[in-house]
């Protein structure tokens, strides 16, 4: 969509050089996600990457106010969720993939991943095994944040449902 785009560029350029040290810093002093740090940005980072895109997008639709009005209050929730640490069961999305921009800082820019696949800046997130975790939990007991061995379908079943039977990586190993 218009808005994936617009927010994986805009958030891909705030990672460059001076734009980085400049204004986008800050938002990264948070390496351990919590949900406040959704917002803790610079003014400029948030009209060039938050508020920015999700305007652009909606004007480009012709979308009325209200879409807008609901649009912008899915993208705070999705961003409060994606840095709130925890897999809440029954929804999309897992924080793994937006905890490990906070951890590595140069992958996976986006916000479905669908750009960080499409420009492969989510293969060492992918090549990690933490993607392995990144989905829907479908119970409400405890992800496993770190393993030393590995997940046996079962256990996968447990969390993910159908997708243990399509697993991405045959094992997961921390």
């Amino acid at each position: 969509t218009h808005m994936q785009v617009l927010f994986y560029h805009s958030h891909r350029l705030l990672h460059s050089g001076w734009l980085y040290r400049r204004f986008h810093k800050s938002h990264h002093e948070w390496t351990a996600p919590v949900g406040i740090a959704a917002i803790y940005c610079h003014p400029l980072e948030h009209v060039l990457s938050n508020a920015g895109p999700a305007m652009l997008a909606t004007m480009a639709a012709r979308a009325h106010v209200v879409v807008f009005y609901v649009f912008s209050l899915v993208a705070v929730v999705n961003t409060t969720i994606v840095h709130s640490g925890y897999h809440l069961p029954w929804v999309y999305p897992s924080p793994e993939h937006h905890d490990y921009h906070h951890e590595k800082f140069n992958v996976n820019y986006g916000v479905t991943g669908l750009c960080d696949y499409l420009y492969g800046t989510d293969a060492q997130f992918k090549s990690s095994g933490r993607s392995l975790l990144h989905g829907v939990s479908l119970t409400s007991n405890p992800l496993p944040r770190k393993l030393n061995r590995t997940l046996t379908p079962l256990e996968h079943s447990s969390y993910f449902g159908w997708r243990a039977f399509f697993p991405s990586k045959a094992a997961y190993v921390v």
